[in-house]
């Protein structure tokens, strides 16, 4: 019994530490303009990523954001969307934005958030997911 009571305070800790967790950022130019600041966390609802008011890219065509299990110095307009998760496309390009994530997310799997026009290849920028912890 007590093993047992030990096992479910231990899931519950683990539990509410992932809850709490949140990363944030702000996003880095790779080869057009982006600025702004980001944050990625949990609530009731799931995982999402709320860009702030800060926020400005250098328009262009189909621009997506993605997560990206690869380190943002380490990635190109031609591995930016390989094995990442497509967030969604960009709503505007400047302002606040709210982007929902998958049920499953888990933010374990990736490094990175990017910003790609994915039709030509071309990573306008990104940041590295860092533990606001």
């Amino acid at each position: 019994m007590k093993l047992l009571f030990v096992s479910m305070l231990a899931l519950c800790s683990m539990a509410l530490s992932q809850a709490g967790e949140t990363f944030s950022g702000a996003f880095e130019k790779k080869s057009k303009a982006v600025s702004g600041n980001w944050i990625l966390e949990k609530d009731d609802q799931g995982w999402f990523i709320k860009i702030d008011s800060s926020f400005k890219a250098r328009n262009g065509p189909d621009l997506k954001f993605f997560l990206s299990p690869i380190e943002f110095s380490k990635t190109n307009g031609k591995n930016a969307a390989t094995d990442s998760l497509f967030v969604a496309d960009l709503k505007s390009v400047k302002g606040e934005q709210v982007y929902r994530l998958p049920a499953d997310f888990d933010p374990a799997r990736y490094k990175s958030i990017l910003l790609h026009c994915e039709k030509y290849a071309v990573l306008w920028g990104g940041s590295d997911l860092v533990s606001a912890k």
